[in-house]
């Protein structure tokens, strides 16, 4: 819908929806534990622009939300000055240190939003005039900004846009999506019933501040409380534990010399993750054999000692799955793993792990069905914004298969990490821990075993005979000759 532009008293009546589904799904936010407080329709001129103030710890957040741009179907930054939305932005920012502001459109802000997404990848002011204002297009909106419509220093502007201005893209489908996918996560009863409730109290308490406490009681006395978790028999924060530690010592046949070697692409993810705002996807891609399933076992390792919630789904354990449910069913979770994770995530963030995409490709024996039940999956999780979704998949299937790259980044927008393959030192570094001299390999076999698992078929089989190996089968036919090799593969 976002792609056509609407006129007249029906473009009024579906963008006065889209409005209040947003804040619908704020409300819900309140109920989740991610927000404390609300304030819709704030009266007199503070609330000029915006539709509600939304409280969360520290911070108050200014939404300002508007279905679409009907004269380009896109939100300039002219468009949004014409608007008086960076105004009315300044206007609050400047008044208030505990201050956010937030623009919600089903159409692009575009250059705002990429201002502001590499201003929140960007460690310093000087990496971010440097490297991440990579076009002309952006520096000059940047410089619109800091000079024109806001009247900063380059440092204030860039701080603004890593902390205190955000973009909401999205469209009125997925929005009813997250509504519906909230409102069976957070509220017992009926999702549909459910919203309709919170719209009913939006509708009747505008202009006075509403605690958490407060819309948790009106929704009780209308039948949809918020849900319990304590009837199961396993808590949704057991239950995705479980199941991510189940992954780790599926993965730990694969570790050479029985530890991980250090891969900065692991830290390139927890980077990513620790970020204020962490992206809603990330994918991992790389040649077979590069060790992108030791990555991901590495970041699960380590959101499994942090304060994230982390689910992995591993899809060659899945075969013929035909429903969220039954994934659910073959991983042990209480519920679809969407709800389940953003349940375990409650207050949080949590984290998606879907390991080896590629298994799911067009060339390979797994049915249709389920690459279409594992995107049901991603987009069930897509709809809270405090999860992220981490993919792994062969950089050869991503590149012949259009499915998958659609359902790894959706937007395309996706910070992609390549795991390339070993570099000499560590190749050497691992022989030596393994007791073999690397003088006794020629300069073909050193660079045929940059390929991690290809390394770890030569340690494995060091006691095997002279290293007369020349090929990747060679180094196969080497590690299953070993005694009791054939029974445990």
């Amino acid at each position: 819908m976002s792609g056509v532009a609407l006129h007249g008293g029906g473009a009024a009546k579906v963008s006065g929806d889209f409005e209040e589904d947003w804040t619908l799904l704020m409300m819900l936010d309140m109920v989740s534990g991610h927000a404390d407080r609300i304030t819709l329709e704030p009266p007199g001129t503070a609330g000029w622009g915006f539709e509600f103030v939304l409280g969360r710890a520290s911070t108050r957040e200014w939404h300002q939300v508007k279905f679409q741009n009907g004269k380009i179907a896109r939100w300039s930054l002219a468009e949004l000055a014409s608007a008086d939305v960076l105004e009315n932005f300044y206007s609050k920012l400047i008044s208030a240190k505990d201050a956010t502001c937030w623009f919600v459109s089903s159409d692009s802000a575009a250059p705002l939003s990429r201002l502001c997404d590499r201003a929140s990848l960007s460690p310093s002011v000087a990496a971010f005039s440097s490297v991440l204002l990579s076009s002309e297009e952006l520096k000059t909106a940047f410089n619109a900004l800091e000079s024109t419509h806001w009247k900063l220093t380059e440092a204030e502007t860039w701080r603004w846009l890593r902390d205190r201005v955000f973009v909401e893209t999205i469209s009125h489908r997925r929005l009813s999506m997250a509504l519906i996918q909230g409102a069976r996560t957070y509220l017992a009863g009926e999702p549909s019933g459910a919203i309709d409730a919170l719209r009913a109290i939006k509708r009747a308490l505008p202009y006075f501040e509403v605690s958490s406490d407060l819309l948790e009681a009106e929704l009780k006395n209308r039948g949809f409380p918020p849900r319990i978790w304590s009837d199961i028999s396993a808590s949704p924060a057991d239950a995705v534990r479980r199941t991510s530690q189940r992954f780790r010592e599926g993965v730990d046949p694969l570790r050479i010399n029985q530890s991980l070697l250090p891969r900065a692409e692991v830290d390139e993810i927890r980077r990513l993750l620790e970020a204020r705002h962490p992206p809603p996807a990330i994918l991992l891609t790389g040649n077979k054999g590069h060790g992108k399933s030791t990555v991901i076992s590495a970041v699960v390792a380590w959101t499994l000692g942090s304060q994230w919630k982390v689910l992995t789904v591993d899809t060659t354990a899945l075969s013929r799955e035909q429903s969220t449910s039954e994934v659910s069913g073959r991983l042990g979770l209480p519920d679809t793993p969407g709800v389940t994770l953003a349940a375990a995530a409650k207050e949080g963030r949590g984290l998606l792990v879907i390991d080896a995409l590629d298994a799911v490709g067009i060339n390979r024996d797994k049915p249709l069905q389920l690459f279409q039940v594992l995107g049901d999956v991603v987009r069930e999780v897509r709809a809270h914004s405090n999860l992220t979704v981490l993919v792994s998949c062969r950089s050869e299937d991503l590149a012949s298969d259009d499915r998958l790259r659609e359902l790894a980044d959706g937007s395309h927008l996706a910070p992609t990490i390549e795991v390339p393959a070993l570099t000499p030192s560590q190749v050497v570094s691992a022989l030596a821990y393994a007791a073999i001299d690397p003088s006794q390999l020629n300069a073909d076999q050193r660079e045929l075993i940059r390929v991690p698992t290809r390394l770890r078929y030569l340690i494995e089989s060091k006691e095997a005979g002279p290293f007369d190996f020349a090929t990747e089968q060679d180094l196969i036919e080497r590690f299953l000759g070993l005694p009791g090799i054939g029974e445990r593969r």
